[in-house]
């Protein structure tokens, strides 16, 4: 059973894209630590190579599963993703260079921290009014129902209108 409030409701794109950067966030943090071991990168090159992946990761995820977006041209959407992100990219990096390397966090701590300030609700709320709008949805939804003004309804006919 669905639950109440329809495909515009909060809960029909906030819940899915919240698991979908979970999921993002775990490949996230698996990169950064890699990235930081394996190939000796900073604590804030390893944070910008994270989120580069986990925003792969969380493009597609959102697109497929949270805002189910049947556009064709997904290439719009893709370059306002990337905008959006690398605008947060930036600032998630600053952050967790400040909360590791100048305050002394541990790194993935750091990040985590970052992740929620920079990437829970301000990327949430991105996703919803600027790289996947509602509004494309409803205009779909008023061009279909337009299209058929013209076909009579039966149920509002009167019976002198019949013929037969």
């Amino acid at each position: 059973m669905r639950p109440s409030g329809g495909e515009g409701s909060l809960r029909s794109w906030a819940v899915p894209s919240l698991l979908v950067g979970a999921v993002a966030t775990l490949v996230d943090v698996g990169v950064l630590l890699a990235a930081m071991r394996w190939l000796g990168a900073s604590s804030a090159g390893g944070a910008m190579l994270g989120v580069a992946v986990g925003s792969t990761v969380a493009f597609l995820g959102n697109r497929r599963f949270a805002f189910r977006s049947s556009a064709t041209a997904w290439v719009p959407e893709a370059l306002r993703f990337v905008a959006g992100t690398f605008a947060g990219m930036l600032v998630h990096a600053m952050l967790v260079r400040t909360l590791a390397d100048r305050v002394g966090v541990p790194v993935v701590l750091a990040k985590l921290v970052s992740d929620v300030c920079v990437f829970t609700f301000g990327q949430l709320l991105l996703l919803r009014l600027f790289v996947f709008p509602a509004r494309r949805k409803l205009q779909a939804i008023g061009r279909a129902r337009a299209a058929h003004w013209d076909v009579p309804d039966p149920s509002l006919e009167t019976p002198s209108a019949r013929v037969g």
